[in-house]
């Protein structure tokens, strides 16, 4: 990428958890601090990138086995993803010879990661919090009723009766980023 200095070659693999695909660095014997932000946006680009739903970092913790770091690919940092944890659960399997139980270190605190089979890997996630019913923001004319809810990292579910008659594309940046759910922003469901 031409606004970056030139850099020397960085091993990284690609992991796919439920559909989210994540590019995955294993920062544990290398550095890997300022240009991460950067480094997602250019790398989860699916055009003029690796392409990804987000650039995982497996780091060491002083806590527990391993710490996980995850970027957006607009270059945001989040506190945790369930699908990122559970790729970084299977890549540690692989690498620390067939261990199958880590704690790991995230933003949202330790999480407890285990591998139950051939790439089935269960984790334990923290009690839901600050869950919120019947929210209401108005886009486009309409009122949208959502529910939020705390799982490591907020999320805003909207309930439809047909999933493929919503623009996504369009509505989950609106709700992301609405005044209900700053300063983060929310991860956005849309359930059938």
């Amino acid at each position: 990428d031409p606004g970056f200095p030139a850099m020397k070659p960085v091993a990284f693999v690609k992991v796919v958890g439920t559909g989210n695909d994540f590019i995955l660095l294993d920062g544990r014997g290398q550095s890997l601090k300022s240009a991460l932000p950067a480094l997602a946006k250019s790398w989860c680009d699916r055009q003029r990138g690796i392409g990804g739903d987000g650039l995982l970092i497996v780091g060491p913790s002083r806590k527990a086995a391993a710490r996980m770091r995850i970027f957006n690919p607009d270059g945001s940092e989040a506190t945790m993803c369930g699908n990122g944890l559970r790729c970084v659960g299977w890549y540690l399997h692989s690498k620390d010879h067939g261990k199958k139980a880590w704690k790991v270190e995230t933003g949202a605190g330790i999480m407890e990661v285990r591998v139950t089979g051939a790439e089935r890997v269960r984790i334990a996630l923290p009690p839901p919090q600050k869950i919120q019913l019947g929210l209401f923001l108005f886009h486009g004319g309409t009122h949208i009723r959502l529910h939020a809810v705390n799982t490591g990292v907020p999320h805003a579910v909207h309930l439809v009766p047909r999933s493929d008659a919503v623009d996504l594309a369009s509505l989950g940046p609106v709700i992301r980023s609405h005044r209900l759910f700053q300063p983060a922003g929310a991860n956005v469901d849309i359930v059938q």
